[in-house]
Order: C-alpha cells, then sequence, then structure tokens
C-alpha cells in the first residue's frame, strides 16, 4: 500500500488521525539536508521511534517498517562510524522491536556492510551508485538473508521500475507531494472558472482533468491536440504505483 517516511522535521505526522491514513510508516533521521543535520538530536529522535513503536502497539499505526541510524550522504566510512557510535543505542531500539535500517552509500560493499547487526538495507548513496552493480550486489546479498530493502530517493518511473526489478519491500520520493502541489496550482491558472460555471460544476471539472478523465469541453478554448495536463503524469504516476505494488 501507501506509507508515509516520518523525519523529525515531520514528528507531527506521528498523530493518530494521520497514521490512519496510511498503510504503514518508516523513520528517517532527516541528514540528507544541512538543516536536517544541524538540528539532528539523539535524544529527540529515540523519542519518536518509541512513539511509533508505542502506536504501532497500540493499532493506530498498521506497521513501522524500519528507522535509518544516522548516516553521512554519500560517504560510506562516514557512515559506519555514525553507525558504531549509536551502537548501543540502535540496539536498545532494536531489543524493543524496531526495525533497524542502515541508509549505505558509495564506498560500501557486500563485504563492508554490517548485515547481521540490521533488518533493513536503506539504498541511498548518488544516483550512479544507487542503480549500481555495488548496490544490486549488496540488495542481492540482503535478500539471500532474509533482509528488507528500501529504495530513497524514488522520484521517475524509470528509477521505480529498478526499485521493482530489484525487488525491494519500499521506496519513497517527494515526486508525488510536491509535483501534485504544483500540479493543481497549475490546472487552475490555466483553467479558471467559466462565468456561469458554479463552483461544484468547476470542481468536478478540475477533478476530470487531474484523473485523466476530461471530456473536450473541460479544455481551456486555446488547447490544441493531444493536451496532456502535469496533473495527469501524477495521477498515472500514482496510479502506476498503486497498480504495480505487488509485482
Amino acid at each position: 500500500g501507501v506509507g508515509i517516511l516520518v523525519q523529525p522535521f515531520t514528528y507531527q505526522y506521528l498523530r493518530s488521525e494521520t497514521l490512519q491514513n496510511f498503510d504503514g510508516i518508516a523513520i528517517d533521521n532527516g541528514m540528507f539536508t544541512k538543516a536536517g543535520r544541524e538540528n539532528f538530536s539523539w535524544p529527540a529522535y529515540e523519542k519518536m521511534v518509541k512513539v511509533a513503536l508505542a502506536q504501532e502497539k497500540r493499532e493506530v499505526l498498521r506497521k513501522l517498517h524500519f528507522f535509518t541510524v544516522p548516516d553521512v550522504p554519500f560517504d560510506w566510512e562516514a557512515t559506519k562510524k555514525k553507525f558504531d557510535s549509536h551502537a548501543k543505542e540502535v540496539g536498545r531500539l532494536r531489543n524493543h522491536g524496531a526495525p533497524v535500517a542502515i541508509c549505505i552509500q558509495n564506498g560500501a560493499t557486500v563485504d563492508n556492510v554490517p548485515f547481521s547487526d540490521v533488518d533493513v538495507i536503506f539504498i541511498g548513496g548518488n544516483d550512479e551508485y544507487k542503480v549500481g552493480k555495488e548496490a544490486q550486489a549488496i540488495v542481492k546479498k540482503a535478500h539471500n538473508m532474509g533482509k528488507q530493502v528500501h529504495m530513497g530517493r524514488v522520484n521517475n518511473t524509470k528509477r521505480l521500475n529498478t526499485a521493482s526489478e530489484w525487488k525491494t519491500s519500499t521506496a519513497d520520493g517527494t515526486y508525488i507531494m510536491h509535483e501534485l502541489g504544483k500540479a493543481l496550482h497549475e490546472i487552475e491558472r490555466t483553467h479558471p472558472q467559466r462565468r456561469g460555471e458554479s463552483s461544484p460544476q468547476y470542481a468536478e471539472r478540475l477533478k476530470r482533468l487531474l484523473h485523466a478523465e476530461h471530456m473536450p469541453g473541460d479544455l481551456h478554448p486555446d488547447a490544441t491536440g493531444d493536451h496532456v495536463t502535469e496533473p495527469e503524469i501524477v495521477s498515472n504516476f500514482v496510479n502506476f504505483v498503486v497498480d504495480n505494488q505487488y509485482n
């Protein structure tokens, strides 16, 4: 199904009314951005994981897929040092039932990933590494050891197909959230409400456009030929995810 990736800046998503809209969550440390690195606090992060475990126990949260150990983007050696420095705290959370994910970065190989100390392999690194032979070899070994695999920054169908071919359990990306917002703004700008068109009628017309179910009269008079809107692209992407989630 569709889940949500929560990080320290989106701690509020652990509220029960939010969680009920998703099939599960994962917790990321947020260190991909400079702001995330500067504001990270292990005590606060550990509390997030414990809150998620409590919500899962209360059956408010359907599943906690994993939490990521603090990492350093694109630097495996630095990531390993962080992983080792938090070994005691991570082990404590793992004993409480929280699945541990390590973010592999550029430089990670099948010989230097601590498979036995984690439950999930999170595929990080730059674009070249993420879909390269080393990452693929790590994924293969993870599967052989019964580990789950997650791919980060999946923001187009090509990357999604790679994740599917590698049989990853989950994937995340900001494409749907950000592009959908931009698309809704763009469709309202290019298809304004018409004179004599009621608000409910306008809403239904926008909805048809969003879901690529529009009729000729729904389009702006200046539109010619095959008119494909950004909302259609987003809608098709979402449908692709949902239709292929078990493949």
